[in-house]
């Protein structure tokens, strides 16, 4: 349905400048919109951008993205070939990338795939400075999700706080399992099932999971996965839909939730901010319904971008051709309103090559760019301090790039920047980045040989029970998860039986470069020590500590205002 009128405003003096588009993926992606997908991931820390491509992943420098921008005229219309930047492959056979992700501190990348001839999903992490160190980016560790036939991973999360390395991954079938990834490879903090849950979002802080619900619930969990608090539908929606289910889901600040529900006989989103009780007041609801006007398919997959400062969200639905700006209305904390542009100062997606309409498939802010924008004419002209950059992916593959411009407030309230130049980014050899990727474009080299490594290719020792459930891989150490084939989970997780070591065949052997990949042998998996007790619940939180990544914890001090934007970039 159409919105109120008091809750949208075309507000001159936000609005976005497209910038010089690029072509990564020649090819275009996969198009369907009903999985979630996400095909961008920015490092503002470092200056980097991973992108997924019809072939496998690019990594690329931001730096260069700006240098073409400068270089191209002011129209802007045409879209340059990928050959105008220096970029790191990773191809990938035999599997298709679904989603890549950054860790809160930066430092490692993960890849899900999904396999193609089958359902199962694997997560491949890379730590950065290895993903461009060599001719091959180093892969870190290699995990099978796979507890079943028809498990799929629906989508993954890092827990926003930068010295944590937690993530939640949320399964097609509603479970929801809680990882912690430290250097040694993956370890199961928690797992709850029967919560069918839909979509998952990390309070800003990372203290609690916000998890949106098949019946139009958002559950509120900790960090063990166990319930806090529980929010029905509004009840000012439930009135009018009753079978509500939560699609999407982003948790904007302690008690303000975004969340995107449909009806489960309507194909139309319903976009919603929710005020969750507080001590001093009620619930409420802002009711925008369909923001998107899409293509007329059932969408499930949604990309947020939070800018904190100026409590503007930017968000873009996989069949909707235009970003949505969200804003908090300065004089009601509860109240939102839609900010419209004109048609100049639209972020859409661009037509195809042979006229078809395209859609995003990612969504990042680009904080790295140190040049302000000249907006105005002649004797009005003035430039704007640095402001960030919202990049949105196509599925064509094409990456198109939007300074914000919004001249009420050019920038930050608070007086913080909303821009800083990375770090560099150092390899092994101790040369940076810089040197590294200047020349010719560096070759990519396949991750997988023709036939991918088995899913299942474990040989359980005594002791184990039953050698049915697949396995897990990390590194080049496998564990099973045991238990009966069948659709649901298998039983012996939800009492939390140990994970027991196997003597997992070596991965790569044929490629020597990955035995040197650091990983130890035993990957310090935990040993049959029961962890998990029947109860579910680790025998200490001391679990949890071993996440510190110590020297990343003052990274990101100097930025700030960003910390608590809750979104895993």
């Amino acid at each position: 349905g159409k919105m109120a009128a008091d809750l949208e405003l075309e507000n001159e003096n936000y609005y976005y400048v497209q910038r010089q588009r690029v072509c990564l993926s020649p090819q275009p992606l996969d198009a369907s919109e009903d999985t979630e997908k996400n095909y961008l991931c920015v490092s503002n820390r470092f200056g980097v951008a991973f992108a997924i491509v019809k072939e496998g992943v690019l990594g690329f420098q931001l730096t260069e993205l700006h240098a073409l921008n400068e270089a191209s005229s002011d129209a802007k219309n045409d879209i340059l070939s990928v050959d105008k930047i220096t970029r790191k492959s990773l191809a990938v056979t035999g599997a298709q990338p679904r989603i890549i992700s950054l860790s809160s501190d930066e430092t490692l990348l993960l890849v899900l795939l999904k396999d193609s001839t089958s359902e199962k999903s694997q997560l491949l992490s890379y730590e950065l400075d290895h993903f461009f160190s060599d001719a091959a980016p180093q892969l870190s560790s290699k995990v099978s999700l796979s507890y079943s036939a028809s498990y799929r991973v629906s989508d993954i999360r890092w827990n926003p706080s930068t010295d944590s390395k937690l993530l939640a991954i949320l399964s097609s079938s509603g479970a929801l399992h809680l990882f912690d990834y430290p250097k040694s490879g993956l370890k199961q903090v928690a797992q709850v099932k029967g919560i069918q849950a839909t979509a998952i979002s990390w309070s800003p802080k990372g203290k609690q999971l916000a998890v949106g619900c098949k019946n139009g619930s958002v559950a509120q969990l900790d960090l063990m996965l166990q319930e806090k608090k529980r929010h029905k539908v509004p009840a000012e929606l439930a009135s009018q839909q009753t079978n509500l289910e939560v699609l999407a889901l982003n948790w904007i600040s302690t008690y303000t939730l975004l969340v995107v529900y449909r009806d489960a006989n309507s194909i139309d989103p319903i976009i919603a901010i929710v005020n969750v009780p507080s001590k001093t007041s009620q619930e409420s609801l802002v009711n925008f319904g369909d923001i998107f006007y899409g293509t007329g398919n059932a969408c499930s997959c949604f990309y947020f971008s939070f800018l904190q400062p100026w409590n503007i969200m930017i968000m873009a639905s996989a069949n909707g051709m235009e970003l949505a700006t969200l804003s908090q209305v300065k004089a009601n904390e509860k109240l939102w309103q839609v900010w419209t542009q004109e048609d100049s100062g639209r972020a859409e997606s661009p037509l195809s090559a042979n006229s078809e309409d395209t859609f995003p498939r990612g969504l990042a802010l680009d904080r790295t760019c140190m040049k302000g924008i000249t907006i105005g004419k002649e004797d009005e002209a003035r430039t704007l301090p640095p402001a960030p950059i919202i990049m949105m992916y196509t599925d064509h593959g094409v990456l198109c790039p939007f300074m914000i411009v919004n001249t009420t407030h050019p920038s930050p309230p608070d007086g913080s920047a909303f821009v800083r130049a990375p770090e560099k980014l150092k390899n092994r050899s101790s040369a940076t980045l810089d040197g590294l990727m200047q020349g010719s474009s560096l070759s990519p080299s396949s991750l997988f040989s023709s036939t991918p490594v088995s899913m299942s290719d474990t040989r359980p020792h005594a002791g184990n029970s039953t050698s049915e459930g697949s396995s897990f891989l990390t590194g080049t150490t496998s564990l099973a998860v045991s238990g009966p084939k069948s659709s649901a989970l298998p039983s012996t997780l939800t009492t939390g039986t140990a994970f027991s070591p196997l003597q997992g065949t070596k991965l790569f052997t044929s490629t020597p470069k990955f035995q040197s990949t650091g990983v130890p042998q035993s990957t310090g998996i935990p040993q049959s020590t029961g962890i998990l007790q029947s109860t579910g619940v680790p025998q200490s939180t001391g679990i949890l500590q071993s996440t510190g990544v110590p020297q990343s914890t003052s990274i990101l001090q100097s930025t700030g205002i960003f910390q608590s934007t809750g979104i895993p970039q």
